[in-house]
């Protein structure tokens, strides 16, 4: 990736000491130009932690009110964008990854026209793999997922990697991947009217409204360090109602489902919660 610019955008929300540390193992990576962090809903007690690392490469953002996920991404992008950084990485401060496969997420793009973004394989904080998309975001996945446990692991055979060991996608992790500013700026960034959730299935969406397709590469793979077995089911819950209002944006907005579509999503993502909630509860207890 010689002589390409590369930036990274970090939205955070009261998560101070896991951004810090995450802005920092960035910022010792020689591949990395520009850091931006978009701090949400900012407090008056994070901001002389994060004063303290702002640098030549970090650049702080503090806004006031809690913008969300899609919003907080596209000021650090609008940010990077004019400092002509070429390749964007997206990311979550609750990951693990290697400089070695950020470069060859990099290269990969820059010498593919067919992709806008790429992602490495995720793996569990255990370290196991988390399996592929097989079957997109729509009515057919909606049907499935009610019937069928563990469907994407169930179904990934389907895919087929190219010669370059990657595999076309519905959507990427948005825990992290590298995208190309210039696709970025074609295809409109991230839709602000996404608070949380379902926002990079509807980015990978617009990208390929203007020409670019999405992948995961096999070759190499990350670690997202997200305790998901260890929140309360409370907190799951209303996790589960922001996701389903954004799934229902998707269809509506993207998918154009028509008034008899919609009440076909709400059904099926009402049981689907049902089930979803009884099965967490009978594995880890309330």
């Amino acid at each position: 990736m010689k002589n390409k610019s590369l930036g990274v955008v970090l939205v955070n929300y009261h998560t101070t000491e896991q951004i810090i540390e995450i802005a920092k193992t960035y910022e010792s990576f020689s591949c990395v130009d520009r850091i931006v962090i978009v701090n949400n809903d900012t407090l008056e007690c994070e901001k002389p932690e994060l004063l303290k690392i702002e640098s030549d490469c970090i650049c702080v953002i503090f806004e006031k009110d809690n913008l969300g996920y899609s919003k907080g991404n596209n000021i650090g992008l609008d940010y990077l964008s004019k400092h002509d950084i070429q390749y964007v990485i997206i990311s979550n401060s609750d990951i693990s990854i290697q400089e070695n496969t950020i470069v060859k997420l990099v290269d990969s793009l820059e010498s593919s026209e067919k992709y806008g973004a790429l992602a490495p394989r995720m793996r569990n904080s255990e370290g196991d793999l988390v399996p592929m998309r097989a079957i997109p975001l729509g009515y057919k996945r909606l049907f499935l997922q009610l019937f069928i446990n563990n469907l994407d692991k169930k179904t990934e055979y389907k895919l087929k990697e190219d010669e370059f060991c990657i595999v076309d996608q519905s959507f990427l992790p948005g825990s992290f991947f590298v995208c190309k500013m210039d696709a970025l700026r074609r295809c409109g960034k991230f839709d602000p009217h996404i608070f949380l959730y379902r926002e990079e299935e509807i980015l990978a969406v617009r990208l390929k409204r203007v020409g670019y397709q999405v992948g995961v590469s096999n070759s190499v793979s990350y670690v997202h360090n997200h305790p998901y077995n260890k929140e309360n089911i409370k907190k799951i819950i209303k996790g589960k109602r922001m996701e389903h209002r954004s799934e229902r944006y998707f269809f509506r907005e993207y998918l154009k489902a028509t008034p008899i579509q919609m009440l076909y999503v709400s059904f099926f993502e009402f049981l689907y919660t049902i089930r979803w909630t009884i099965r967490h509860i009978i594995k880890n207890g309330l």
